[in-house]
């Protein structure tokens, strides 16, 4: 199987409803499921944008591009402000501060590309590209084994 063979925006969804239920249940794991609810929140949207940003742009459904570009991305790049604030508390009260510049690179790289993303939306529905090359490009293969591929993570020693 591929990775987007199977739609996953429903999946995520589906538990992070499962997980508002308890963000507020004042317990002693409230944070983390803050921080669990946000980031299948996250994802719920991020997957949403994968599985139709391609499609769209093939169709010629502009409505949704401009969509995306106006809503989904900033909202994406708002959620992933968020989930920064959440695990920098979290890495503050069981970490030292040390090692959380990894952390600011990874958030910093994803919220800039959801900016990019949508400045180059608006440029091709504004006639100012002819086309978006990244959006032609066949999805490259990605077997839904072997995610843990640490190695290529942006880290202290990467970057």
């Amino acid at each position: 199987k591929r990775l987007f063979d199977n739609p996953l925006s429903d999946h995520y969804e589906q538990y992070a409803k499962r997980l508002k239920a308890y963000i507020h249940s004042g317990d002693r794991w409230q944070n983390l499921y803050q921080q669990a609810y946000q980031m299948f929140s996250l994802l719920a949207l991020k997957t949403f944008l994968a599985e139709r940003l391609v499609p769209a742009y093939v169709n010629g459904n502009k409505e949704f591009l401009r969509e995306a570009a106006d809503v989904h991305f900033p909202r994406l790049e708002n959620m992933l402000a968020q989930m920064q604030e959440i695990d920098k508390k979290m890495w503050q009260s069981n970490r030292k501060i040390f090692g959380w510049c990894t952390q600011d690179v990874r958030y910093g790289g994803m919220r800039s590309r959801c900016i990019t993303a949508a400045e180059r939306l608006h440029s091709y529905l504004n006639g100012e590209l002819d086309n978006l090359e990244e959006l032609e490009e066949p999805r490259l293969n990605f077997p839904c084994s072997g995610f843990a591929v640490y190695a290529q993570y942006a880290r202290a020693g990467i970057v």
